[in-house]
């Protein structure tokens, strides 16, 4: 890893309506944002609509506003609206980060690519899993995804790719998470005790991805806990940390189409560790849920079916 500071660059993170594009923006006054269709709260950056699938749209917004750094959280998330609509989550999930890449070297500005932790290994073991193992996809999201990063580093090779899982809290959030944070007496969740992931708090992610725009990071990195939880283990802490008095039950993760991996767990990158502390996921949960205003509820059937704007 080469290191190199850059002062106060100017950062464009395309997608401020999703989870982290928000808490990016929200966490630095200067970042630029855009959104698509969905109006955002609480934020007092500049914001810009736009049309990724618009190569023209982008380009003139680059112009536009000049940035020394793009970073991508746009994204199609739900594993069953990609199944359902290949075409769509092939042009939003690979397609359009491919042309910001081009775009970018084109123009000699840095880019990064947000990724995920969806894909298949051939051991569930994490050591397995680094930023060298042959991942195979699972179904049309993890698809989207491999084949993004392949392209994003062919079209810009100084491009940052980075792989995560994250969660907490935004306005406009109706995650898993959330659900959980927000639930009530009577409702009832079903917590995976098959599926394994490490996931960060989003503001860690935040704080490492904005050290992270500071220095020269190319290639492909991991930026995850170095815990590894169940999704059911996972949903006790913040049923926990939330004092609900909502019902949790435990199942394994059906076999239903679209398949799913079990072992989403990745070795961190060593090199990120420097930048940013990362506590404990326990410790990540409560931080997250600290952030939710005491009057914010979801229904638990709000979140299906949904379609981010945000990775």
């Amino acid at each position: 890893m080469k290191i190199r500071d850059f002062n106060q660059p100017r950062v464009l993170v395309l997608g401020a309506a999703g989870i982290l594009g928000w808490n990016l923006l929200r966490a630095n006054e200067s970042f630029i944002g855009t959104i698509h269709k969905n109006p955002v709260e609480d934020l007092g950056n500049q914001i810009y609509r736009l049309d990724i699938s618009s190569r023209g749209d982008f380009v003139k917004l680059i112009d536009k506003v000049s940035p020394s750094l793009v970073i991508n959280c746009i994204g199609m998330t739900d594993v069953e609206i990609c199944e359902s609509r290949p075409e769509a989550a092939y042009a939003l999930n690979t397609v359009a980060p491919r042309m910001i890449a081009k775009e970018c070297a084109t123009r000699g500005l840095r880019f990064f690519q947000l990724s995920t932790d969806h894909f298949q290994s051939t051991t569930d073991e994490i050591n397995d899993r680094t930023e060298i193992t042959q991942f195979e996809a699972t179904n049309q999201y993890s698809l989207t995804k491999l084949f993004m990063e392949r392209q994003v580093l062919l079209a810009n090779p100084k491009a940052l790719v980075v792989r995560t899982n994250f969660f907490g809290y935004s306005p406009s959030s109706k995650s898993f998470f959330s659900q959980l944070v927000t639930s009530k007496s009577g409702d009832t969740f079903t917590g995976y005790k098959d599926v394994f992931f490490n996931p960060l708090g989003v503001m860690t992610l935040v704080h490492l991805l904005t050290a992270m725009s500071k220095i020269e990071l190319t290639g492909l990195v991991h930026a995850v806990s170095n815990d590894v939880i169940s999704k059911l283990d996972f949903a006790k802490i913040v049923l926990d940390a939330s004092g609900t008095s909502a019902s949790l039950v435990s199942g394994l993760l059906p076999r239903s189409y679209p398949k799913r991996p079990h072992f989403l767990a990745l070795q961190p990158t060593e090199s990120l560790l420097s930048l940013q502390q990362v506590g404990s996921i326990e410790d990540m949960i409560r931080t997250e849920v600290n952030r939710f205003p005491p009057s914010q509820e979801f229904s638990t059937n709000e979140a299906k079916g949904r379609h981010s704007d945000g990775l």
